[in-house]
């Protein structure tokens, strides 16, 4: 190929040239990793875009969706007065930080003679023991508080913070600075404040915990992978030089790719912080090992340091070039995606393996060629690579796959079929607890609110009615009607309280009866509160007197909109998908009850599970996709349909052993197994694309099918199972990280690493001595 003889002259004509043009390619996108735009962290976008991404004109004091975050607080006795004290010393102290807007809690709970309280919910200070116990039925009793910012035993309290973000200036404003102005107030309370727990969670806290622990374990890792696969690398080379030109290169694409991606201000990808230098480091290493491996033969052989140089791209370079691309391929597959989080994921690994491959193929070779390559050359150091060199792979095994090749091969497709069907049993799914570190204190105040509480997170049903005119003719405005008795049929004029408040009630009878859900919230609620005789429907005029925000929170009269919420736990969308499905179809089946009547489900439960299943099918899309472009590829560049259709089982069916491992460990489709699957495929495809281009030249020179596979099984297969080994041994390093995404990632890493060796030195020479053709010399 005309690209490989190019890239084979540069190196052995054209150092000087070459060194330059490396040079200048490092100081530019050294430049840009220094001066270009900062890529965001997830920590910013926890700041963009606070507790959720409803809009914060929609919100109020009293839709927890908007509260950045929530002081978890845990009592002996609230209904004291020195306990109620130090609680007000610490709102008070922590409402003196700028960036603080407000803090709401049961105490600031507006209480107007709608309720027909005469004074506040909570007593004021130093008031006697009796207001105290009057208080905690108050408390009880109000719809507003009880289950919602006090648990039902009265131990735990919820206060939703929300954040000025004009005035934070780091992430520890949003978290540990916060807790710690709280807890000094309540420590500096002698009295009541002794008593009392506080802890810190919600959105932001959580993104901050995540990403304190991604800083810190990302670079642990990778850092130890690093090592332990630099050790073993050493230790199976027994020289240093060949493994820092195998980690030098790869390593020095990820410096480009960096660079490049700051260049063109490509957005930072929390799914490829974690993958992306990880996998070029280990597909590079894979590449560079092979090229070392030849570079290695020619210098024993007698050529001098250039002409190997150049010799190992010629017979090594054709089949980087088709590693590169076809795991490239897979990558940019993902730019076809709906999600802009999988598209960019997409483009910055498609960039990275493409840079890494030109790292490989030039600066490995021109290392070579100075004292570090001394190593690979013939004499004493000859020793030393005869771990590799020894023709330890071929012997009985490979007789007995041939004599039963054909047992072989079907055996390979039988399980490849039976672990596809246990893959099909693997569905979308997402929880909070896949990206937070189990030490996480907010994750573990999360889990007491979801027991206490029912969840953090809310639902609601947007309960909408229509309202006509006299003569037909849609209102633009609301009106309320005269009359308690609901209207029947359709409806002609305004609609009745009655029929709103029923519409309702059977509303909050669907949210009742799902186990996993809290009883809701609603209009009637706060109106079976009120004062008043008969039913509730006849307090409907009162709601016009409510405050304006909390009338805001449970109907939308401009809109015809009453609203019903209930809170979920974080028990993962596959968990609440059953429910929000037999919600849609319960609420459609009262829509015929109600007339004119519509009813929504909406929240943020709801549309992240929609957005998880679009990413994921996305995924799986854009893999199925990459998987039919790599066979054609792979087809094209071998010249050879057989041997396209022969690489479908080894790359397959790692991909599916993995699966099936991920289903037997209770695992599901989540954001992180996915995207490892594409990063499995690329890995996968490597080391078969590296064996069948040494088949294709064995036959190429007029060798038989079988004796081409030995001589290949000798030639590569050695640097097959030490590649294996070295990566196994980096992402292994990564199953002892505190984040349950970053293990599970390495887990699947690992699994599909070490399969794909077992399809590559099993199925595939059986499937070879099947379907494989001898080629006619010229």
């Amino acid at each position: 190929m005309k690209l490989i003889e190019l890239l084979a002259g540069c190196v052995q004509y054209r150092r000087k040239t070459t060194v330059a043009f490396l040079v200048v390619l490092t100081l530019v996108t050294g430049w840009g990793l220094v001066n270009g735009n900062a890529r965001p962290t997830w920590g910013d976008a926890a700041k963009g875009r606070g507790a959720s991404n409803v809009q914060r004109d929609d919100l109020d004091a009293f839709d927890l969706r908007g509260s950045d975050c929530f002081f978890v607080v845990e009592v002996d006795d609230l209904y004291n007065s020195e306990t109620i004290a130090a609680l007000r010393g610490m709102v008070d102290a922590v409402e003196q930080l700028e960036y603080i807007a407000e803090v709401n809690w049961l105490d600031r709970v507006p209480v107007t003679n709608v309720f027909g309280l005469a004074e506040p919910l909570l007593p004021p200070d130093g008031s006697s023991a009796e207001h105290y116990r009057d208080s905690r039925r108050r408390v009880g009793k109000h719809p507003l508080v009880a289950g919602q910012l006090i648990s039902p035993d009265g131990k735990t309290l919820l206060m939703p913070v929300t954040f000025d973000w004009l005035y934070v200036a780091n992430d520890s404003d949003c978290s540990s600075r916060l807790l710690k102005t709280a807890r000094e107030a309540l420590a500096a309370d002698s009295t009541g404040g002794q008593h009392v727990k506080v802890r810190l969670t919600g959105a932001v806290p959580l993104f901050v915990d995540y990403q304190i622990a991604f800083d810190r374990g990302h670079r642990r890792y990778l850092i130890i992978g690093m090592l332990v696969s630099f050790g073993l690398a050493v230790a199976i080379f027994r020289s240093v030089f060949p493994v820092l030109i195998s980690v030098g290169a790869p390593a020095l694409g990820v410096f480009w790719t960096e660079g490049i991606l700051h260049l063109i201000d490509e957005p930072a990808n929390p799914i490829g912080n974690v993958v992306l230098p990880v996998l070029l480091i280990m597909v590079g290493l894979t590449d560079a090992v092979h090229l070392l491996m030849k570079i290695r033969r020619s210098r024993v052989a007698g050529a001098d340091p250039g002409e190997a140089a150049a010799a190992g791209i010629r017979q090594t370079g054709m089949a980087c070039l088709l590693t590169s691309v076809t795991t490239a391929i897979g990558f940019a597959s993902l730019t076809l995606a709906q999600s802009e989080l999988v598209q960019g994921f997409g483009r910055s690994c498609a960039i990275g393996v493409m840079t890494t491959f030109v790292a490989v193929v030039l600066v490995a070779p021109i290392l070579s060629m100075t004292r570090l390559g001394n190593s690979l050359g013939g004499g004493s150091h000859n020793a030393r690579w005869s771990v590799i060199d020894t023709p330890w792979l071929d012997g009985p095994w490979i007789d007995w796959i041939f004599k039963r090749r054909v047992r072989v091969a079907l055996f390979g497709v039988l399980l490849l079929g039976s672990l596809a069907a246990v893959c099909g049993q693997l569905r979308p799914d997402e929880t909070m607890s896949s990206y937070q570190p189990s030490s996480s204190e907010a994750f573990q105040s999360l889990h007491h609110v979801d027991k206490t509480f029912g969840g953090l997170e809310f639902i609601q049903v947007q309960v909408v009615w229509e309202e006509k005119d006299d003569d037909g003719r849609e209102s633009n405005q609301p009106r309320e009607s005269e009359g308690d008795e609901p209207n029947k049929g359709q409806p002609n004029g305004p609609v009745s309280p009655a029929r709103i408040v029923a519409a309702i009630r059977d509303v909050e009878s669907l949210i009742r009866a799902e186990p996993l859900l809290s009883d809701p919230l609603s209009l009637n609620d706060v109106l079976a509160s009120l004062p008043g005789d008969g039913p509730i429907e006849d307090r409907m005029s009162l709601v016009e007197v409510m405050p304006k925000n909390l009338r805001r929170f449970l109907i939308r009269q401009e809109d015809r909109t009453a609203l019903v919420s209930s809170r979920t736990q974080d028990l993962g969308i596959a968990a609440y998908q059953p429910v929000f499905a037999r919600l849609n179809s319960k609420l459609n089946s009262i829509a015929a009850k109600h007339p004119g009547f519509s009813f929504e489900l909406t929240g943020m439960p709801i549309r992240r599970g929609s957005e998880l299943i679009t990413i994921v099918m996305d995924l799986v899309a854009s893999l199925g996709t990459a998987s039919v472009v790599i066979l054609a590829v792979m087809t094209v560049a071998f010249r050879s349909w057989r041997i396209g259709l022969v690489t479908i089982l080894p790359n397959i069916l790692p991909l599916a052993v993995t699966g099936a491992i991920l289903w037997s460990m209770g695992h599901s489709l989540e954001l992180a197994s996915v995207c490892s699957f594409t990063v499995c495929l690329g890995i996968a495809v490597d080391d078969t694309i590296h064996f069948l281009t040494h088949y294709k030249q064995q036959t190429s020179s007029g060798m038989s099918v079988e004796r081409s596979v030995r001589a290949t099984i000798q030639s590569v297969g050695g640097s097959l199972v030490i590649t294996t080994v070295i990566l196994v041994a980096g992402f292994s390093t990564v199953l002892t990280s505190e984040l349950p995404g970053q293990r599970l990632f390495a887990a699947m890493a690992c699994a599909t690493i070490g399969s794909a060796l077992v399809g590559d030195l099993i199925f595939l020479p059986a499937l070879l001595a099947i379907f494989g053709r001898e080629e006619k010399t010229p």
